[in-house]
């Protein structure tokens, strides 16, 4: 059995790499541009997570499900996804050209933003290329690989901004050209590793439409998903595309980026976890499915409360060494819904375990809710940025709050045990004690204060572990049997 904490450990490493390449981004990006250019940057972000499955059918994540059968069969479901998607690229060029000006209307309020669209474009398919062979490699179970690619995605957005800060563009904005960039040194690589499968030839070259027919269980599962890939793409899009101005996007788009960020803390998980319950299924080993479950949700009492509690307590420092004092406005606002972010760490953690154990896309539903909410919350009642912030944060913790409880109605594995309460009262007494401290800090900026943070987090920490021994978890003994 390949040792999952070693793949998990692999992972976090590159999501980390990944998160940290993001911050890097916006970090430079916040200083060297305007606040309305930072906000179109934003903008693409998250427009790129709503298209990339539209436009790909949601086919990645069927390759993550179903490349785990023989090699040759995995690299023809690769196939026949790229095929797919050029022919679906080719089918949308005449409507965009043609009702261009009216699409980047509305995505960025003006017209003036054309070169911005176009380099948004590229990046889209190149995103959707780059995401297939991800997905190829997370169904093979090769999950070195798959962590290279997630190395390569990082590495060429720091080169493209290291490109865009010595070659001087006087005519062409900063995020065109690093945009443009980024799709240059990710779509070479890309055809790299397409030419070490040796697929190039065969993507190119068949013998009638047949070929490019995929088996339905293939289509019918990344399709049905699509669903729960736009709504979660929506929740984290809305916010910003729904507000007045660019400089509110940019607010938005920080608060949401954080929350990006902060999933790298269990999205290694999530990415194990979905090939690996497949494969479990298929064996029909179920013990070692409720080893998974036990896993999850004890993380999601323990560890992931107190994450989003040591958020909570440290986010006025972070939003000014990250962004600067430009954006205090959202510093109260995310106090208010980081410590109840556990719940969004768990809905990633659950989500693996959904989509591996069913066929049916139960997760649409999970998702659906938290959209639809979202979006009422956001359109029905004007509200202004600090608004915004709160109704997003309300709908990515309903989020796990669903998930946890159609696992609990499914499979009646979740048994509420008397750890589950000692550890919330556990989380509860440290957030009583971060508040009273924040409470009376009112000068975030300082070094004196930060290290006495520091101090009073470092030993609520070694407190927190001591206290799982008395606790005693049982997480800890099914995760000695993984090591």
């Amino acid at each position: 059995m390949i040792s999952f904490y070693k793949n998990i450990s692999y992972t976090f490493l590159s999501q980390l790499f990944l998160s940290f390449s993001g911050f890097f981004l916006i970090f430079y990006l916040s200083r060297e541009i305007t606040k309305d250019s930072l906000g179109i940057y934003l903008i693409i972000k998250r427009l790129i997570a709503l298209f990339v499955p539209i436009i790909s059918l949601n086919l990645g994540l069927s390759l993550a499900k179903f490349s785990y059968d023989k090699n040759i069969v995995s690299k023809k479901y690769l196939i026949n996804s790229i095929r797919i998607l050029i022919l679906i690229t080719m089918i949308l060029v005449l409507p965009i050209v043609f009702f261009r000006k009216y699409i980047i209307i509305f995505i960025f309020s003006s017209p003036s933003y054309f070169l911005e669209f176009i380099s948004f474009l590229i990046f889209l398919f190149v995103n959707i290329l780059h995401n297939y062979i991800y997905n190829f490699y997370r169904g093979s179970r090769n999950y070195f690989m798959m962590n290279i690619i997630n190395y390569v995605f990082a590495i060429s957005g720091i080169l493209s901004l290291i490109i865009i800060i010595n070659i001087k563009h006087t005519n062409l904005s900063h995020v065109f050209n690093f945009f443009i960039y980024y799709s240059i040194i990710l779509f070479f690589v890309d055809l790299l590793v397409l030419f070490r499968l040796n697929l190039i030839s065969q993507i190119f070259y068949f013998k009638g439409i047949k070929e490019i027919l995929i088996n339905k269980p293939f289509l019918k599962y990344g399709i049905n998903r699509l669903p729960s890939v736009l709504f979660i793409a929506l929740i984290f899009t809305l916010p910003v595309l729904l507000t007045t101005n660019l400089e509110s996007s940019a607010s938005l788009g920080i608060v949401i980026s954080i929350f990006k960020m902060v999933q790298i803390i269990v999205f290694p998980f999530n990415v194990v976890i979905l090939p690996e319950v497949s494969r479990l299924v298929r064996n029909k080993d179920y013990t070692e499915i409720n080893g998974y479950f036990t896993l999850v949700i004890e993380l999601i009492f323990s560890f992931m409360m107190f994450f989003g509690i040591s958020l909570f307590f440290f986010i006025p420092e972070f939003i000014y060494f990250w962004v600067g004092k430009n954006f205090e406005s959202i510093i109260h606002p995310l106090k208010i819904i980081t410590p109840f972010i556990g719940f969004y760490l768990g809905y990633i953690l659950l989500r693996g375990i959904i989509d591996g154990l069913y066929d049916k896309p139960y997760i649409n539903v999970i998702n659906g809710i938290s959209a639809l909410l979202l979006f009422f919350l956001l359109t029905a009642f004007a509200g202004g940025e600090f608004y915004n912030i709160i109704v997003f944060g309300i709908s990515v913790c309903l989020l796990g709050i669903s998930s946890f409880i159609l696992i609990l109605i499914k499979e009646n594995k979740i048994v509420w045990e008397k750890k589950y309460l000692y550890l919330i009262i556990l989380n509860t007494m440290t957030f009583i004690i971060f508040y009273y401290i924040s409470k009376y800090v009112r000068v975030y900026a300082s070094h004196e204060i930060l290290t006495i943070k520091m101090i009073v987090w470092f030993t609520s920490l070694i407190f927190f572990i001591s206290s799982h021994r008395y606790i005693n978890p049982s997480f800890y003994k099914w995760s000695l049997k993984h090591k």
